[in-house]
């Protein structure tokens, strides 16, 4: 029992280590360190000027991104539109059934009335 237990834990450590050294070695530097002296306001509000190229290359994307998202709004408006004309005229219909449901309804009940009303009238 306690082999086994050695071993499993021998086994774990073994994995833990190889498993760190093969991380450290796939690691990048992903930020720097700032010097001491530089002071914490100088080293935060650097700005860091790109070149032209990559300036004009930005700018391009950055009209294309522009133009992206104004359709993509463009289509949205449209769409929102659509979908209140198509409510608008939903209700409408609607409207309307109901107002000739009515009106029938009005015209059957006037047409008793009146053939009741002929009919108490003869003698």
């Amino acid at each position: 029992m306690f082999k086994k237990k050695s071993v499993a834990v021998i086994a774990i450590m073994a994995l833990t280590f190889v498993a760190a050294s093969a991380q450290a070695g796939l690691s990048e530097v992903t930020m720097q360190v700032i010097d001491q002296d530089a002071g914490v306001t100088e080293g935060v509000t650097t700005t860091l000027e790109l070149p032209e190229v990559a300036a004009e290359d930005g700018r391009e994307e950055s009209a294309a991104g522009l133009e992206t998202a104004t359709t993509a709004r463009e289509r949205s408006r449209e769409q929102v539109r659509e979908q209140v004309r198509d409510q608008a005229r939903d209700t409408g219909d609607q409207v309307r059934e109901q107002a000739r449901d009515q009106v029938r309804e009005q015209a059957m009940e006037l047409r008793e009335r009146t053939l009741d009303a002929r009919s108490q009238n003869r003698p």
